[in-house]
């Protein structure tokens, strides 16, 4: 009995543990199966997220490798599958300012928008490229904030800033470009022309000079050498250095002569008391322009100290007409017929010299509200319609309602009897013929 009982007891304790492995196997099997499956399900989704994308993979192959054609074929193909893929419409709108589309790819970021730097930078292009300025603007501010030192961004920033107003922005910006790696010249020669374009003669002579001594040659820019001379040499010019400026624009004329060049040489001889030499310069520059208003009305000033008062008048006669006559020209005019004795002619001219004076006087006067104060209200009108009297009719919109909203805050604050913005806005609305700046009134800046 102790042998019976003793043998079912030995089978007893010996196969719990085997017991115990059967329960536990498929517990562990289990488990296993349940963490696998949202492996599995990432790996799969991870697959099926590169096959789906890989095509928008070889769009951005073919936009760095600037193929735009190929871009926009494949990434046509893509959506047609899935329309309404931001990414792909991002795409496409970079592939169509590749290709110059600039209408076409901002009806897509104005539609979508982008969210990644190489979008932003091609809606930015697009902007610039339709000259929406004030558009551009905070979209290019907002990617040279990402990447500060990308000196063609920071470029392209500083030239529309200046463009929309923003002057000392833009040379701060140049100065910027100017302390990146290898960008010094790029910087210096886009510093130089901003002041020059601003009237800052001496400060743009300084920038210009600083390039040239370490590029004297003036190669390799963006501009050609001749260009780069030239500018110096206005510069130079405006700023009352005569010997400086027949320096640089006879070295800009050896590269390339050009009536302009000529005519400008011809005033900084002339500034530097050398009549001949300057009357030499600007019947080289009548040779290749017969027309050129600057050498004609220097010959004429040449004329005149020799005593040749019809002489004067032969070489003005091509710009005695409304449209080409000016203030000084009038008033060399007045001076020959003087001398000649005529005068009744010697009165009409000095009476189109105090109307074109005035006119001139007045233009400068606006041009200065723009210069001192680019974001007032008026330098915003005027700015506006400058925009609209060259073709921009978009940009001068856009300004346009920056000026309503400004009115709407303060009705009170800027009287325009003439009703020049109401008149300018329906021009522009429109594409009837602009106002006249006479309307503006001046004294409100």
């Amino acid at each position: 009995m102790l042998v019976m009982s003793a043998e079912p007891a030995a089978p007893s304790s010996s196969s719990r543990p085997r017991r115990a492995v059967r329960r536990g196997s498929p517990i562990r099997r289990l488990l296993t199966v349940l963490l696998g499956i949202p492996l599995a399900t990432g790996l799969l989704l991870m697959v099926w997220l590169w096959w789906a994308e890989r095509p928008l993979k070889e769009v951005e192959g073919a936009l760095a490798r600037e193929d735009f054609r190929t871009a926009i074929e494949r990434v046509e193909t893509y959506l047609k599958r899935d329309p309404r893929s931001s990414r792909a419409l991002d795409l496409k709108a970079q592939a169509l300012v590749g290709l110059r589309k600039y209408p076409d790819a901002l009806s897509i970021y104005e539609r979508v928008g982008s969210d990644t730097i190489a979008g932003q930078r091609a809606w930015g292009e697009a902007l610039l490229r339709m000259q929406r300025w004030t558009d551009a603007l905070p979209l290019l501010r907002q990617v040279q904030q990402k990447q500060p030192d990308n000196a063609d961004v920071t470029h392209e920033l500083a030239a529309c800033a200046m463009q929309a107003g923003e002057f000392e922005e833009a040379v701060k910006l140049a100065g910027s470009l100017s302390q990146l790696p290898g960008q010094r010249e790029r910087g210096l020669l886009l510093l130089g022309v901003l002041q020059s374009n601003h009237g800052n003669y001496r400060l743009a002579s300084e920038a210009f000079g600083q390039l040239l001594e370490s590029n004297p040659d003036g190669s390799g820019l963006q501009i050609l050498p001749e260009e780069l001379f030239q500018g110096m040499g206005q510069a130079c010019l405006n700023d009352g250095k005569p010997n400086e400026a027949i320096q640089h624009l006879t070295r800009s004329i050896e590269f390339r002569p050009s009536a302009e060049r000529y005519a400008f040489l011809g005033e900084a001889w002339e500034l530097q008391g050398d009549l001949a030499q300057a009357a030499d310069a600007w019947k080289k520059g009548i040779v290749l322009d017969a027309d050129l208003p600057r050498a004609r009305e220097g010959l004429a000033r040449v004329a005149l100290d020799e005593r040749q008062p019809a002489q004067a008048i032969e070489w003005l006669q091509p710009l005695s007409v409304p449209g080409k006559l000016t203030s000084s020209i009038a008033h060399t005019l007045k001076r020959a017929s003087s001398q000649l004795g005529d005068k009744q002619a010697a009165d009409h001219w000095d009476t189109e010299e105090t109307r074109l004076r005035s006119e001139e006087d007045r233009k400068r006067a606006l041009d200065d509200v723009v210069k001192q104060a680019p974001q007032s209200f008026w330098a915003l009108a005027l700015r506006a319609h400058k925009f609209a009297s060259e073709g921009n009719r978009q940009q001068a919109a856009t300004l346009l309602r920056t000026i309503e909203g400004l009115r709407t805050q303060k009705p009170d604050g800027y009287k325009d009897p003439q009703r020049f913005l109401d008149k300018l806005r329906d021009a522009v609305q429109s594409g009837s013929p602009l106002p006249a700046l006479d309307l503006v009134p001046l004294e409100r800046k």
